[in-house]
């Protein structure tokens, strides 16, 4: 389950479809952070990580088991604490989630990553 406080509208995030019972892709907006705090985020799961998701994200692969975008890259390691870096910054975080890098992006560049 996501908690609020990790969520920013755009975030992208697996929703619950209450017609269908299967999870579906979104794009969070302003309701839902609203239904997600009333709620609990219940109907809320994060999308797991990957190196598709990577690429969906305008990530190429650069080498072996490393994503570069712009000055960024991630190196994926099995435990996934990958390796992230930037102008030279070298960052070891745990990030599991679409949401995570994200908001991880927004936070160092001010842009949005979203869905190509």
């Amino acid at each position: 389950m996501i908690q609020v406080n990790e969520l920013r509208i755009g975030s992208l995030a697996l929703m619950l479809d209450y017609f269908t019972l299967n999870y579906i892709e979104t794009t969070i907006s302003d309701s839902d952070i609203t239904s997600c705090v009333v709620n609990k985020c219940k109907n809320l799961q994060p999308i797991l990580l990957t190196r598709d998701w990577l690429v969906k994200l305008g990530w190429r692969e650069s080498d072996p088991q490393v994503y570069t975008k712009n000055e960024f890259s991630i190196e994926l390691w099995h435990d996934l604490n990958h390796v992230f870096k930037w102008n030279g910054f070298v960052i070891s975080i745990k990030l599991q989630h679409v949401h995570q890098l994200q908001n991880l992006y927004f936070t160092l560049t001010g842009e949005e990553l979203t869905n190509c």
